[in-house]
């Protein structure tokens, strides 16, 4: 289902003609996310080819095939707006909004790792993070290897202030994926360290047993920090800070 990000307060036109790749852009991220941008038909102005067109009903048919499902059954934008009639749609209204993160890992920024399934309680975590002044970074492009993307990824492990991995129900029933890689080289990065040094924080987001998860021994030598509902503790955030300096 979709969840409607927080309106927009101040009205704000959006110039310059959008080509086919923003627009792809776009629904990627609305899919990767599940976040309908939720924005009065005054707020927004895309102009097209055919003229301007408010954002909502230029993208709900592409949004509506994307998703293989009639045009009809999308939310209505208006009543996306109020989150006591956003559940009489399914709707999990979050009146938060989550910004995606940076291409680019900032510089000492915490890299967070995760399978795609927790991808919400990521981005609730990063949410807490960047309201407390905590830099971290956690990649939405999620492709599955690649030279290039390895690289990529093995640079900003080594390079991060410290690595959060989230374990959960999801990352106990995929005994391989892409983010197993990235628990590896953060062991093989502490080899390089003293032992004891802070580095690998682990997080469980749920109820997994410590003693049941699906994780390099190197996790289990750390203590287990359980953030229910991806909120991070004032102890945990206060950690972090240490961490950053």
């Amino acid at each position: 289902m979709f969840a409607s990000s927080t309106s927009i307060q101040h009205p704000e036109i959006v110039t310059g003609l959008f080509d086919d790749d923003p627009r792809d852009d776009l629904l990627n991220h609305i899919e990767e996310r599940k976040v309908i941008p939720v924005i009065g038909s005054e707020l927004l102005v895309v102009e097209t080819e055919a003229g301007p067109r408010n954002l909502h009903a230029w993208l709900a048919p592409l949004l509506a095939a994307r998703c293989g499902i009639p045009l009809e059954e999308l939310p209505p934008e208006a009543t996306l707006n109020e989150p006591a009639q956003a559940a009489s749609f399914g709707l999990a209204a979050d009146p938060r909004r989550f910004l995606p993160p940076a291409r680019e890992k900032p510089a000492r920024a915490g890299f967070i790792s995760y399978t795609r399934d927790d991808l919400p309680a990521v981005q609730r975590l990063k949410a807490a993070f960047d309201a407390a002044g905590i830099a971290t970074w956690y990649d939405l492009d999620r492709r599955e290897g690649g030279d290039d993307f390895d690289r990529k990824i093995q640079r900003n492990i080594a390079r991060c202030s410290f690595f959060i991995p989230v374990i959960s129900a999801a990352t106990q029933r995929h005994v391989e994926g892409y983010f197993r890689r990235e628990w590896s080289w953060a062991v093989d990065r502490t080899r390089g360290m003293a032992e004891g040094a802070a580095y690998i924080l682990p997080v469980c987001v749920d109820a997994t047993p410590k003693a049941e998860a699906l994780v390099p021994a190197k996790f289990l030598q750390n203590h287990l920090t359980r953030l229910p509902g991806a909120e991070p503790t004032p102890d945990f955030l206060r950690r972090l800070r240490e961490l950053l300096g």
